[in-house]
C-alpha cells in the first residue's frame, strides 16, 4: 500500500520542519514547499493525499494556490487545509473557494493531526 503524503506549504521553516516531523511520525510522507508556486511544481511530479498551506507567503499565496488546485482536474479533489490567523470574513472566502478545513494560528498539533489523519 502506498504511504499517504502531505504537502506542507509555508515560507517559515519553523512551521514546516516540526509539522514534517509530526506527520512522518504518523506514517505519512511529508513534502514541503515555500510558496504556492513551488507547491504547484510538486503537484505536477507527485501524488499527494492532502495539502496543508499557510495563507500569506511570497510569490504565490495560499488562496491563489487553492484556486489553482481546484481548477485542475487532476488535483481538484485533494483535501486542502489552511493554517491562518485571518479574520472570519477571509475564512468564509477560503471555504467558498473549496478549503476543507481552516486551522486558526496558533493551533494545537493534536487537533490538526486528528482532523488531517482522517483523510482518505
Amino acid at each position: 500500500m502506498l504511504k499517504k503524503s502531505i504537502l506542507i506549504v509555508d515560507d517559515e521553516i519553523g512551521i514546516t520542519e516540526p509539522l514534517s516531523y509530526f506527520f512522518d511520525d504518523q506514517g505519512w510522507e511529508p513534502i514541503t514547499a515555500k510558496n504556492g508556486e513551488e507547491a504547484l511544481q510538486v503537484l505536477q511530479d507527485k501524488t499527494i493525499t492532502a495539502i496543508l498551506s499557510d495563507v500569506r507567503m511570497p510569490i504565490m499565496d495560499g488562496i491563489s494556490l487553492l484556486a489553482k488546485v481546484r481548477e485542475n482536474p487532476s488535483t481538484k479533489e485533494i483535501p486542502f487545509y489552511f493554517m491562518t490567523g485571518y479574520a472570519k470574513e477571509s475564512k468564509e472566502e477560503m471555504m467558498k473557494l473549496g478549503a476543507t478545513h481552516i486551522f486558526d494560528k496558533p493551533f494545537q498539533i493534536e487537533e490538526l493531526l486528528e482532523v488531517i489523519l482522517k483523510t482518505k
